[in-house]
């Protein structure tokens, strides 16, 4: 399996959608973001496909931040 295809399904088991109840319209996703060598992964953007709204991960590799449909895309861009 390539070391992209380990990240992308790691990524996958780790994410965790949580939804606010507040604003129906508005949900927040948090996560976990982990690299199978060493790790949490520090630095990882975490974007909403075709939107300008995106986090960077935390130095612990978590991150949260709110989407407007369930159906939005996230997209995991390590530099």
């Amino acid at each position: 399996m390539t070391r992209f295809l380990q990240w992308t399904l790691l990524i996958t088991l780790c994410t965790q959608l949580g939804y606010t109840q507040n604003n129906p319209a508005r949900q927040t996703v948090t996560g976990l973001v982990t690299f199978t060598q060493d790790g949490s992964a520090v630095g990882v953007n975490v974007i909403i496909k075709r939107s300008s709204q995106s986090v960077t991960t935390s130095e612990n590799g978590r991150y949260s931040l709110q989407v407007n449909s369930p159906n939005d895309i996230l997209l995991f861009v390590k530099h």
